[in-house]
Parts: structure tokens; sequence; C-alpha cells
């Protein structure tokens, strides 16, 4: 007991030290809030800018903006969420192919895990227009192409 009751003396003590030190945390926090708003403020600049909007109306849709529509379509047709995105490709009709994973059977351990990869096909406004399982595997199996 007595050793427990000296180490709450030395936090105490190092407490009143770090109360001096409070001022300079203060600052710290004001930097980290400074950095998430202006982080905040890059995010919600960028999703509000026209980048986005105008790139669907009148040219090609983007990669990330292709990644983001596969990985939403996926969820809602699957009804699982899509775990990782393993490939993106021009499509032949200004499009994109967008190759996810998808757990599809959970098990334990992790490494018995069943998952399936998904070509997801999109046309140049971002709308799904096909979708096919490319093959299905243990999440501990080695890749053999």
């Amino acid at each position: 007991m007595a050793e427990r009751s000296s180490s709450r003396k030395r936090s105490s003590s190092g407490s009143s030290g770090g109360s001096g030190s409070s001022a300079g945390r203060g600052s710290g926090g004001s930097r980290s809030a400074s950095s998430r708003g202006s982080g905040s403020s890059r995010s919600s600049g960028s999703r509000s800018s026209n980048g986005s909007t105008s790139r669907r109306s009148n040219s090609k849709l983007s990669g990330p903006e292709a990644i983001k529509r596969a990985r939403e379509s996926a969820a809602e047709m699957l009804g699982r969420p899509v775990e990782s995105v393993l490939g993106l490709e021009p499509d032949d009709s200004n499009g994109w192919k967008v190759t996810v994973e998808v757990v599809e059977l959970e098990r334990i351990p992790r490494s018995t895990d069943v998952l399936g990869a998904y070509v997801m096909s999109l046309d140049k406004s971002g709308d799904l227009t096909a979708a096919r399982r490319e093959r299905r595997y243990y999440r501990n199996q080695a890749d053999e192409e």
C-alpha cells in the first residue's frame, strides 16, 4: 500500500508540473482545432465545389468517384460492406470497371473467411451497368494467377 500512495504523490506532483504545461497543451489543442477546422473546410469545399458535380454532367466520371459509386452499389446489391478495392480500369465505353472484395462468409479464425471478388461496371455518368463475381476464395489462400 505504501508504494501506491507514493506513486499517487508522484502523479499529483506531476500533475502540478503539468498545469504549467497545460498552457502548452491548450495552444496545441487550439492548433489541432484549427487544423481540424481547415481540414473540414477543405473536405467540404471539395465536396461542394463544382469539381464532382460538373465532371458528372459534362465529362467522364473520375476514378475516385467511380470507386465511391462502385462501393456504394456493391454494398447495396450484396447486402454486405465492401472490404477493399482490388482494381480500377477504364471501360471501352468511357466508363469504369471496379473490382471490389466482399466477405461472403465470416468464420473463426478470420483467415478462413470466404471472400468474393466482384467486377462492377459503371457507365460514364456513374450508374451501375453490370456486376459479376470474378472469383471466390478463402482469405488465407495464396494468389496463384
